[in-house]
């Protein structure tokens, strides 16, 4: 019987590499018409040859069956390789530690946040360990931080503390398991579906400042805290001032360049402790270099210090300024598409006699507004600054400041320039969605409002313990201090007009009696006054800005 004879096929080359059949030797005829994507091929007994046929772009592959499969093989594995090679140098924006709140703005109630516009709660355990979970209810989706926290003592004789739904009681414990179901039999068990999925990494950084780890539980590096290096061992010793937060209706990235940048303090924040406009900047100097891909060190000589300034910055959460005397220190939380939360403090190692003495005996919210005064000359620049770039898909934080800025003019814009290479370069697995930078675009137009822009009250104060506390008290006593000077006041007139009556009914001599009276009953009110007045200053530096001049400062 005639053997049948063996089929050929016309193999069509692929402009991409793992596409190709075998590829032939380099001595054989073939050679030529492999390296030219344009020339077919014929495979037959007699080798690999090139066709006389003229091949049309883009044409259907055509394989025999057992190089069919191989090819399927090749390509399925080239392309797991680029997307694993994808994976792999995609940068994880939740794999960071994150600032929550200070320790001391925690109460006994749950604390909610924000984070990439995902809510989260808080709480503190009665061991005093701080847990966060996913501000969410695994029954019906209610927030947990309208809940309570309810401690009670285990059967083992220990307290133990459980977060309450306030929606049908559901209460899980520091775990995440659900150890209470109201509705459902006691004897029956509960099922893991109930059981809350994650709970998330925290810890205390310089024994103040809470942070948490959003990203995959087994990469959390608590080796990699955003606190620098000389102070990770000697927290305990070292001494802060001026520990608060603020929260700046402006989008994390320009809150980060404007803080990154350290010459913009002489002119934003002239007429405050921090700027003075009138000094000579042209021999200032700023260098900046990578140390890895997201952490970077700038090296700044200014002629106000006679030692340079070295600042360390890794996006997305955290700078940090080394001085001489300490370090100040910036912790960065982007809470929504168009607004962030601002941490900062103050950190020596070894501070003076005078720092401690400053520290022990000014209350920490005049600190606080001095802080405030300072960040209000950035906060309406910020929020301008951010409304001029165009709102387009992920354009707030990408391409448009390329066509809006200008940073050529010296080597003081290195630090942002960094920054924002290390944004365009991560910024297409940024957490925000189209629709959220839509919304913030929408809104935007309704805070640009100076007065809402620099509203101490909604930014600051209602979220800070020392400063609430300061304006309950400040309140209460210009409360009081009115009711006594309107109660002084009627006594005074009272014993005016009795002096009066007197006078006329006996003598002089009768009613002279009362002017020592009615003079200490006057230097009384007077007193009263002023602490009316006093008081009403410290409540409007509490909740609104006293600075008048946003954009204009005089000299």
């Amino acid at each position: 019987m005639r053997a049948k004879p063996e089929r050929s096929y016309d193999i069509f080359l692929s402009h991409k590499s793992h596409l190709m059949p075998l590829t032939p030797n380099k001595n054989s005829n073939a050679h030529a018409a492999f390296t030219n994507p344009h020339l077919p091929l014929r495979r037959s007994k007699q080798g690999i040859a090139p066709c006389r046929t003229r091949l049309r772009p883009r044409v259907a592959f055509i394989h025999p069956p057992a190089h069919r499969d191989r090819l399927r093989m090749v390509q399925n594995s080239t392309i797991e390789n680029e997307q694993n090679s994808t994976e792999t140098h995609e940068y994880s924006w939740l794999n960071n530690w994150f600032p929550v709140t200070f320790a001391a703005d925690v109460d006994e109630k749950p604390f909610s946040f924000s984070i990439f516009s995902k809510r989260y709660v808080l709480f503190r355990d009665a061991d005093g360990e701080y847990v966060v979970f996913d501000d969410v209810c695994p029954h019906r989706a209610a927030p947990l931080s309208e809940g309570r926290v309810v401690t009670s003592v285990g059967e083992d004789g220990k307290r133990k503390s459980h977060i309450e739904c306030i929606y049908h009681g559901w209460r899980f414990d520091s775990c995440g398991q659900c150890v209470r179901v109201p509705q459902s039999p006691p004897e029956k068990p509960i099922p893991s579906q109930c059981n809350i999925r994650q709970r998330y990494p925290t810890t205390i950084i310089l024994n103040k400042l809470i942070v948490v780890y959003l990203g995959d539980c087994s990469d959390a590096n608590f080796g990699r805290l955003p606190v620098p290096e000389q102070l990770q061992t000697s927290f305990e010793t070292c001494e802060l001032f001026r520990s608060m937060a603020r929260s700046m209706p402006v989008s994390f990235d320009a809150v980060f360049e404007n803080v990154v940048d350290p010459l913009h303090v002489s002119w934003a924040h002239h007429g405050t402790s921090q700027g003075n406009r009138n000094i000579d900047f042209s021999k200032s100097q700023v260098k900046t270099s990578s140390r890895s891909v997201s952490s970077f060190v700038s090296e700044v000589r200014l002629p106000r210090f006679s030692n340079p300034i070295h600042i360390e910055f890794r996006p997305p959460t955290y700078a940090s300024y080394k001085f001489a005397f300490g370090y100040l220190l910036f912790w960065f939380a982007p809470t929504t598409a168009d607004s962030c939360i601002l941490f900062t403090t103050l950190a020596s190692k070894e501070p003076s006699f005078l720092v401690k003495a400053m520290i022990r005996t000014i209350p920490e919210w005049t600190r606080h507004g001095d802080v405030n005064v300072v960040l209000d000359g950035d906060t309406a620049l910020l929020r301008y600054q951010v409304d001029n770039l165009l709102f387009k898909k992920n354009d707030v934080y990408d391409a448009t400041w390329k066509q809006n800025y200008y940073l050529g003019a010296s080597q003081i814009d290195s630090a942002v320039f960094h920054f924002r290479k290390w944004l365009d370069e991560n910024v297409d697995s940024i957490p925000f969605t189209r629709a959220e930078l839509e919304a913030a675009k929408i809104s935007s137009s309704t805070k640009l409002d100076k007065r809402y822009i620099n509203d101490r009250y909604e930014h600051h104060t209602k979220n800070c313990s020392c400063c609430s506390a300061a304006l309950r008290n400040a309140r209460r006593i210009r409360t009081v201090a009115v009711i006594l000077a309107l109660v002084l006041l009627s006594v005074c007139v009272g014993s005016f007009v009795a002096m009066i009556m007197i006078s006329r009914a006996v003598g002089n001599s009768v009613a002279s009696s009362f002017v020592g009276w009615i003079t200490t009953m006057m230097v009384l009110c007077l007193s009263l006054v002023l602490v009316i007045v006093v008081s009403s200053r410290v409540i409007g530096s509490l909740t609104f800005t006293t600075r008048a001049q946003y954009l204009q400062h005089t000299d």
